[in-house]
């Protein structure tokens, strides 16, 4: 698997946000610089109260995002989708799965040379069709993704709010799939987000 952060940002109109109720904007010390945005202590400091004070209460957490490619196994794609209210753009097995032959570096786990000789007879098949034939190519593109393990690689880039991956590591840093722990290492490690959350959670050493 593979987690590749694209662009962060959010974070000086969410600053400005998360003081309206208490009309504390005259408090905001974040701001851009040159190379991007450094967020002040004492917005940091409210920041963490109000994430300690519940979901309800750091609401500018949802306004603050960050863009990422994460290439991921099936099995792992299908628990994501629980934060379904992520914006997500995947690459299409439905297009481009004929595109080439398939090699374990398309699998997360290892898997059966056999496995993978099968697939490719199947995408053999689908290369040779005619590019008219269309009921015919869907039938085999069917047959080819009912084939593919749960461990193929999938990539989508994701929007994730600062909100969505706190739920993320609240939910899953103990989570039984080393993937996740994964996931949780890269989440501690964006831009600003331990900083502006105050999680504890430390990175895993992974084998």
């Amino acid at each position: 698997m593979r987690i590749e952060t694209l662009e962060t940002g959010g974070f000086v109109p969410a600053m400005h946000a998360m003081r309206n109720p208490m009309n504390s904007w005259h408090k905001n010390d974040t701001e851009y610089v040159y190379d991007g945005v450094v967020v002040g202590p004492n917005d940091q400091d409210l920041s963490r109260r109000l994430t300690k004070a519940g979901s309800e209460h750091c609401k500018h957490l949802r306004q603050i995002h960050v863009w990422v490619d994460m290439t991921l196994p099936r099995y792992v794609w299908s628990e994501m989708d629980t934060y379904g209210f992520s914006p997500k753009v995947s690459t299409s097995t439905m297009h481009k799965i004929d595109s080439r032959h398939l090699t374990k570096d398309d699998f997360e786990t290892d898997i059966a040379q056999a496995t993978i000789d099968d697939l490719n007879v199947e995408i053999d098949v689908m290369q040779g069709m005619s590019k008219i034939d269309l009921d015919g190519r869907n039938k085999q593109r069917r047959i080819i993704k009912g084939k593919l393990p749960e461990s193929y690689l999938q990539m989508r880039t994701v929007d994730f709010t600062y909100a969505t991956l706190l739920n993320i590591i609240n939910q899953r840093y103990n989570h039984k799939l080393i993937e996740w722990h994964e996931i949780c290492n890269w989440i501690i490690g964006v831009d600003n987000f331990e900083e502006l959350t105050g999680i504890e959670y430390k990175r895993r050493e992974l084998s």
